[in-house]
């Protein structure tokens, strides 16, 4: 199949949101209980912000935390999309996102998940599944493979939620049949993997009972969700299922549905920050500990043959012999190109660094030496 063309990238705001097909819902859960009054949790934040650091797409993501809370119901924020209900899950070509974690209260903590709704291939009762970027919590008797997924914390981290090696759950079964990559998924009802389908559930909470639909229910009522919060406080597979989802901060940017080769990218954003150049002397002011936050930066000059050319970094020298560092993974540079770069700026590190992305660095033609 000839590569697959990006149909449009998709910039969602909290003003358009809804006119782009989104929806937000946010669940205040409870803590206590077991001998102690039930109290409200904190509220979860659910909000579109700039950054952390410079996001995969634009200069903003979408911030998911929630605080602790261990009874039910559970904290939960669910941001969904049901802009391709009853597509079948064979035309679907490319499925990814990417995640930051700031923060988790337990070693189970989970960075945001993806939740997709089906049918049951030739029937139309619902099924659930999530996608684990981490890999399994807890890993099953029988899972013989030898996949391992990257464990980081504040950093941007890539999902394929298409890789052979991904790790997706059945949710809500007694099956032993219950995990397996997007391959077992598509087949899980129907061998031939032919006619399951995504599916609109209804508007509601895990806990709740199928509908005479023979719906499921999810808190935005999508057929796709980047969710966080467990289903329940304990399960019978799971055991303390909230120690999954519980005071765990995170990010989530750039989530790309590819159907019949064509990529839909999803891109959320909250107000674009005013981009202004500098030289390298101003990036070492101390002002700009503060001004970090409020600005993206451009910077110009040659690129240096040194310890710290790499494919994916290189410092940049603009005749003041002060390198700043730019981060650019997959850049196509070469030593002594002469560039501009535009991203995130780090002051506090030696040298400085900016945080940027193939796409906003620069070759300029025609420059001579200094």
């Amino acid at each position: 199949m000839a590569g697959a063309a990006t149909a449009e990238t998709i910039v969602v705001t909290p003003g358009n949101m809804e006119s782009k097909g989104w929806k937000l819902a946010i669940q205040q859960g409870v803590m206590g209980g077991w001998g102690n009054p039930l109290e409200p949790a904190q509220m979860p934040i659910g909000q579109f912000v700039t950054g952390p650091g410079l996001p995969p797409a634009g200069d903003g993501s979408f911030r998911m935390q929630v605080f602790y809370s261990d009874n039910n119901p559970l904290s939960k924020i669910y941001l969904g999309t049901d802009n391709f209900s009853g597509i079948e899950l064979k035309r679907i070509t490319k499925f990814e996102y990417w995640t930051y974690v700031q923060y988790r209260d337990y070693d189970r903590g989970r960075p945001p998940m993806i939740e997709i709704i089906t049918n049951s291939g030739t029937s139309a009762q619902q099924r659930r599944f999530w996608f684990y970027p981490w890999g399994y919590t807890l890993r099953p008797a029988d899972y013989t493979g030898s996949a391992t997924w990257p464990v980081q914390m504040r950093t941007w981290q890539k999902w394929d939620l298409l890789d052979p090696n991904g790790w997706w759950e059945l949710i809500g079964t007694s099956s032993t049949n219950y995990y397996g990559n997007w391959e077992w998924l598509r087949k899980r009802y129907d061998a031939a993997g032919e006619t399951m389908k995504l599916a609109t559930p209804y508007v509601g909470d895990y806990r709740d009972p199928m509908n005479a639909n023979l719906q499921l229910a999810n808190q935005t009522g999508t057929s796709i969700a980047i969710k966080i919060g467990s289903g329940q406080v304990t399960d019978s597979r799971y055991g303390p299922w909230w120690h999954d989802q519980s005071a765990v901060w995170a990010y989530v940017d750039k989530l790309v549905i590819g159907i019949d080769g064509v990529d839909y990218e999803y891109d959320f954003e909250s107000a674009p920050l005013p981009v202004v150049t500098i030289n390298n002397k101003a990036a070492r002011d101390p002002i700009m500990n503060q001004a970090r936050n409020n600005f993206r930066f451009t910077v110009f000059g040659k690129v240096d043959f040194n310890e710290f050319f790499t494919g994916d970094q290189f410092t940049v020298d603009d005749g003041s012999g002060r390198p700043i560092l730019v981060k650019a993974p997959a850049h196509s540079v070469n030593p002594f190109d002469y560039v501009k770069a535009t991203g995130a700026l780090n002051p506090a590190t030696n040298p400085p660094t900016l945080e940027s992305r193939w796409d906003l660095v620069e070759t300029l033609a025609g420059i001579g030496e200094y």
